[in-house]
């Protein structure tokens, strides 16, 4: 599975980077699925002990008017949560993170998320996880900013000879590295903002 000793965050440049993905407790996490309040709590309190762990210190995860995690320590971080895996990143730089259990209703919104010509690529495969992996690649860019960003306006391009997405932000200046990785049913995608 995935783990921070995945060589993951070399293959795409990103720098000063820390992230772990983690299960909520194979017990919360079968007594809570009918009840999704529950399972938040406990998804949240899994991210903060993951956090505190990775950065060696007690924190406390706070959330900004657009809902945007945040820790009092000149970190960036970000969280995700996927059925019963959390995921969390940290790094000085502003950076984002998502997992994605592969779906079949991936590719049948896939035309609310990706441009024609990012449609057009992921249709050309017979490779259906492409679609999760260019929805949890925008998802993990989207998180940097928070607000302002449609993900149409999030342009991938991928490299297939490389395994690399490069990252187009069609309406903003900043450049934004993306590195991925997959496994039998999850993509885990993250982002940070070059600067």
């Amino acid at each position: 599975m995935f783990n921070s000793h995945t060589d993951l965050t070399n293959s795409a440049s990103l720098v000063d980077i820390q992230y772990a993905v983690t299960n909520v407790a194979p017990e919360v996490w079968s007594k809570t699925t009918n009840r999704l309040p529950l399972l938040r709590k406990e998804q949240k309190q899994k991210a903060q002990e993951t956090l505190s762990n990775l950065l060696s210190t007690p924190l406390t995860v706070e959330k900004d008017e657009h809902g945007k995690p945040f820790i009092q320590n000149p970190h960036h971080i970000s969280i995700t949560h996927c059925q019963e895996k959390v995921g969390v990143v940290a790094s000085t730089l502003p950076v984002g993170i998502d997992l994605h259990h592969y779906s079949p209703k991936t590719q049948r919104v896939a035309k609310k998320y990706l441009n024609d010509f990012e449609l057009e690529y992921c249709q050309s495969f017979q490779e259906k996880m492409l679609f999760d992996v260019f929805w949890a690649a925008k998802e993990a860019v989207f998180k940097i900013f928070g607000v302002n960003l449609a993900f149409k306006d999030i342009q991938l391009h991928f490299d297939s000879s490389q395994g690399k997405i490069e990252v187009d932000l069609a309406k903003r200046p900043e450049k934004v590295n993306l590195a991925y990785q997959t496994s039998e049913d999850l993509v885990l995608c993250l982002a940070q903002l070059v600067v």
